[in-house]
């Protein structure tokens, strides 16, 4: 598995593999609903649209797409002119992208137009997560730095580092948690308005793909087949 979202009602879950497929699943007893078919191998991140009816895809040479839900007949609605390495939906339909060589987070209106950026950070963004209010964002660097921002003002709150270098984030639909995958530490939770670390989650491999459910009760994990519970 290369990347997995949950939409924000908990009721389905998206995946996808090297095979390129992005398949829709039953959160709730993991049965298929559908599938869009995607070039192979090409796809690294997900993450729905505010209001569950889209599913934007992250591919591994940087496009941003997206996808319209239910995917009886997907095409493209929308591609991304700049180069992304990640990205993030805002519950008015606006995006936050990161491109992995600017310090910045690039935001986007509902329309697909660059808006303003967020500034401040050390070091080129690999990530971004952001609150499902829309209020912070946050985003960390290949060296592990998280950086937060408040949406609003675009000012940034704080800058933390974690020591380690992060494979992949999620953050908790109500804004309390942020998990972290470290190359060399296990799946660290923290604390999303203190940055401080809350609890450590061992999981049996490595750890590249993770995604909390809105509830913040389920932590699904990808690396391996593994599934761990908060």
């Amino acid at each position: 598995v290369n990347a997995i979202a949950f939409r924000r009602d908990s009721g389905q879950l998206a995946t996808v593999d090297a095979s390129g497929a992005i398949r829709l699943w039953n959160a709730g007893n993991g049965t298929e609903e559908g599938t869009i078919a995607a070039a192979p191998g090409a796809y690294v991140e997900l993450v729905y649209s505010a209001a569950g009816d889209a599913l934007y895809s992250v591919s591994a040479d940087r496009r941003l797409q997206r996808w319209q839900l239910p995917p009886a007949d997907p095409v493209v609605v929308s591609d991304y002119s700049q180069p992304v390495r990640d990205a993030a939906v805002l519950p008015d339909g606006a995006l936050a992208t990161v491109d992995s060589e600017a310090a910045v987070v690039q935001l986007w209106n509902a329309a697909g137009e660059p808006d303003r950026q967020l500034t401040g950070a050390q070091a080129p963004l690999q990530l971004v997560v952001a609150a499902a209010d829309g209020s912070r964002l946050y985003a960390v660097d290949a060296e592990g730095r998280i950086a937060a921002w408040t949406v609003a003002d675009g000012a940034l709150q704080q800058q933390v580092e974690t020591g380690s270098a992060v494979r992949n984030c999620a953050l908790s639909a109500d804004g309390a948690q942020l998990a972290i995958a470290h190359e060399e530490q296990p799946v660290r939770i923290y604390d999303a308005l203190s940055l401080e670390p809350r609890e450590d989650v061992t999981t049996p491999g490595d750890v590249s793909v993770l995604a909390l459910s809105p509830d913040h009760r389920t932590l699904l994990v990808a690396g391996g087949a593994n599934e761990g519970h908060l």
